[in-house]
C-alpha cells in the first residue's frame, strides 16, 4: 500500500517519523515524544503561512490566551504553569498534524501501528502479573519502565505505563481498532488461503490479547466502554445474534452485582471477579476523600467561587488535601476539572470546537452507512476512529489520563484524523 503516495518530500518525511513515533511511543516515551516533537517544529517552520489561513487555528489560539490567563490568576501558579504542558503544546501539534493527515490509507496505517502494539503491551503485562518479570527497567533516558510485581495497583494489569488505569485508557482507546480488523479479516476474501487464515489468526489472538488485558486492569471505567463498543459494532454490522448474547451477559452481570431480586442465584453462577468489582464489594470501605462522588463535589464548589478563569491548571490537587486532608491528582471528570481549574468560558470552548469536529464527521458517515448495503472497510476505518476517540471522551468522565503524554498525545492525533473524515468520506481505501 503506498499511503503516502500525494505526499510532498518534506511530507513524507515528516509522515515517516510519525509512524517511527507510533511505534516507539508505548515503549520509549521519549524518543516517542521526540520524533513528535520534531514533526511540531517541523510544521511551524515550514508551514506556518498555512496554518494562519485556517479559522480553526485562530480559534485554538483564543482558547490559548484564555489558559494563560487562567494560569496568570491561578492560586497556585507554578503548579498552573506545568499545567499549561499538558495543553499548548498539544494544540500547536494538533494544528501541524491536520496537515499532514491527507489520505484515508495514513489513517488505515496508524491503526494498525496501534492495534499490533497490544500484543507486546500485554504480553510485558501478563509477565508482570504471572511470570515473575519485574524491574525497574530502565536505559537511560531512552526506556524507563517500572513494570513493579504483580502490578500497580497491586493485582492488576500496568505493564509499562506504571498504573493500572493508563493502561487500561490505552486499552480502551485501541480496541475499536482491533475489532475492526477482527471483523474484516472475516469478511476479506484474500487471495490465497493461507492469507486469509494469517490474517484471521493474527486479529484473533490480537483481540484476544487485548481483551486479556482490559479484564486484568480492573478498570470498571474500561470495562463499561469496551463493552458498548463491542455493542456499537455489532449493531453497526449488524451482528444480531452476537448483539443478544453480549446485551444478555452484561445484564446478568449487572443482576449479580445491583438486582434487586434474585442477585444471590446470579452470583452463584457469575464470578465475583466480574460483579463485585462494579459494586465495590471488592474493595468495601472505601474512604469518603476517595470518592469520586467527593471529589465531583469540591470541584463544582471550586468552578462556583471562580467560574470564569477557575483556579489554574493543576490546582485541584493542592486546594483538595488543604480541604480534605488527602492528595488527589485530579477529580476523575475531565469536565469538571476544566471548570475549576479553567473555568466555564475555556470548557465551554474545548466543547464547541471538539463537539463540532465530532459533528462533522458523525454527519458524513451516517449519510454513508445509511446508503449501502453492507459497512466496507473504508466505513470501518471511519467508525473505528469516532468510536476511538469518543470512547476515549468517556472515559475522561471518570477518570484523567491525559497527564500521561502518551494518551494525550493520540487522543490529538485521533482529533486531527477526524477533521479529515468529511472530505474522505467518498474517497476508495486502497491495501
Amino acid at each position: 500500500m503506498n499511503s503516502t503516495k500525494s505526499l510532498r518530500p518534506p511530507e513524507q518525511l515528516a509522515w515517516n517519523g510519525l509512524t517511527l513515533g507510533l511505534i516507539l511511543l508505548p515503549f520509549s516515551l521519549a524518543l516517542g515524544l521526540g520524533c513528535f516533537l520534531l514533526i511540531l517544529g517541523w510544521g511551524l517552520f515550514f508551514y506556518v503561512q498555512d496554518y494562519r489561513r485556517r479559522s480553526l487555528t485562530w480559534i485554538w489560539l483564543g482558547l490559548i490566551v484564555l489558559l494563560i490567563l487562567s494560569t496568570a490568576q491561578a492560586q497556585f501558579p507554578l503548579d498552573a504553569v506545568l499545567g499549561l504542558a499538558n495543553f499548548i503544546p498539544f494544540i500547536l501539534l494538533f494544528i501541524v498534524l491536520r496537515e499532514l493527515l491527507q489520505t484515508p490509507q495514513q489513517l488505515l496505517v496508524i491503526q494498525r501501528i496501534l492495534a499490533v502494539s497490544v500484543l507486546p503491551l500485554v504480553l510485558l503485562g501478563c509477565g508482570q502479573l504471572w511470570g515473575g518479570w519485574s524491574g525497574p527497567v530502565q536505559w537511560g533516558w531512552i526506556i524507563q519502565w517500572s513494570l513493579a510485581p504483580g502490578g500497580t495497583p497491586s493485582g492488576r494489569m500496568d505493564s509499562v505505563f506504571g498504573y493500572a488505569n493508563i493502561f487500561a485508557s490505552y486499552l480502551t482507546l485501541i480496541f475499536p481498532f482491533v475489532l475492526s480488523f477482527w471483523s474484516q479479516s472475516w469478511q476479506a476474501s484474500p487471495p490465497s488461503w493461507w492469507s486469509l487464515w494469517a490474517d484471521r489468526c493474527l486479529w484473533s489472538i490480537t483481540l484476544g490479547f487485548a481483551a486479556l488485558g482490559l479484564l486484568m486492569t480492573h478498570s470498571r471505567n474500561a470495562w463499561m466502554i469496551a463493552t458498548l463498543v463491542w455493542l456499537t459494532f455489532a449493531l453497526y454490522l449488524r451482528w444480531y445474534r452476537w448483539l443478544l448474547l453480549a446485551f444478555g451477559g452484561l445484564v446478568s452481570v449487572f443482576w449479580a452485582a445491583f438486582g434487586p431480586v434474585g442477585r444471590s442465584i446470579f452470583q452463584q453462577v457469575i464470578p465475583i471477579f466480574f460483579w463485585g468489582r462494579l459494586n465495590d464489594q471488592l474493595y468495601p470501605d472505601r474512604p469518603v476523600a476517595e470518592l469520586r462522588v467527593t471529589q465531583w463535589q469540591f470541584a463544582w464548589h471550586l468552578t462556583l467561587q471562580r467560574p470564569w478563569l477557575g483556579w489554574g491548571l493543576r490546582n485541584f490537587s493542592p486546594l483538595y488535601k488543604a480541604e480534605m486532608g488527602q492528595w488527589l491528582g485530579h477529580p476523575h471528570n475531565f469536565f469538571l476539572m476544566m471548570t475549576a481549574e479553567t473555568g466555564i468560558p475555556v470548557l465551554l470552548g474545548f466543547c464547541a470546537i471538539v463537539g463540532w469536529i465530532f459533528a462533522q464527521a458523525i454527519g458524513s458517515e451516517h449519510r454513508i452507512f445509511t446508503a449501502t448495503s453492507s459497512p466496507t472497510a473504508s466505513c470501518l476505518l471511519r467508525l473505528s476512529t469516532l468510536l476511538s476517540f469518543g470512547a476515549s471522551v468517556l472515559f475522561h468522565c471518570f477518570d484523567i489520563t491525559l497527564f500521561d503524554a502518551r494518551i494525550n498525545l493520540l487522543n490529538w492525533l485521533l482529533l486531527a484524523a477526524i477533521t479529515g473524515i468529511p472530505a474522505w468520506s467518498d474517497a476508495p481505501l486502497s491495501d
